[in-house]
């Protein structure tokens, strides 16, 4: 059994429910285009990445050719909010391996080695996280279930961050950041990922 595993939070790529933010602008079918490229992102970086990977889908389970890889599991998320889905997804994965992190489809910036380095600082720290540059964070890790990190939090807004440092304070964990990445959540968020990969 592989004692690492990545759960990776996603949407059904149905125009009008994902990158809301950036459909009012650019239109709903054009934001739900920009979601599917973030997820091949995401699981093309995922495929060179030695864990278990676990999908949690939102609303519903689908699939993608381009996904095809060995070692996945399918589930669905479940709980009233972010918080409490996340929560219960750790709660299962860390009952069936030692290390997982948590990552979502907004951020095309992940590579293999962030992940690598999520993994190998949990060797010494009981927490590692990867900061967004909106306040948020990318990634999340942890070798046991820290259940004040996930509750009542003021989900997709800037105090996550900050918040969660805060409660891991509180409980004495020891954290790990990773570098700070740039989420896709706005249209220029989208333009500037473009510009860095053309430049």
């Amino acid at each position: 059994m592989n004692s690492r595993a990545v759960i990776v939070f996603l949407k059904t790529p149905i125009p009008g429910s994902v990158k809301t933010r950036i459909g009012r602008v650019a239109g709903n079918e054009k934001a739900a285009s920009i979601y599917r490229h973030l997820l091949e992102t995401t699981f093309r970086v995922l495929s060179e990445v030695e864990a278990v990977k676990l999908r949690y889908f939102s609303p519903s389970v689908f699939d993608d050719p381009s996904w095809a890889e060995q070692d996945t599991q399918d589930f669905l998320q479940e709980g009233e909010d972010l918080g409490e889905r996340m929560k219960q997804a750790f709660m299962k994965a860390l009952s069936e391996h030692q290390e997982v992190v948590i990552v979502g489809t907004d951020c095309p910036y992940l590579t293999p080695e962030i992940f690598a380095e999520a993994f190998d600082s949990l060797q010494k720290n009981d927490l590692v996280i990867g900061p967004s540059l909106d306040g948020g964070y990318y990634l999340l890790g942890c070798k046991m279930l820290h259940p004040p990190l996930f509750d009542q939090l003021p989900w997709s807004t800037d105090q996550v961050l900050p918040m969660t440092l805060s409660i891991a304070n509180r409980l004495g964990l020891l954290v790990h950041q990773l570098p700070a990445l740039r989420d896709v959540d706005h249209l220029e968020d989208w333009e500037a990922y473009l510009k860095s990969t053309s430049s």
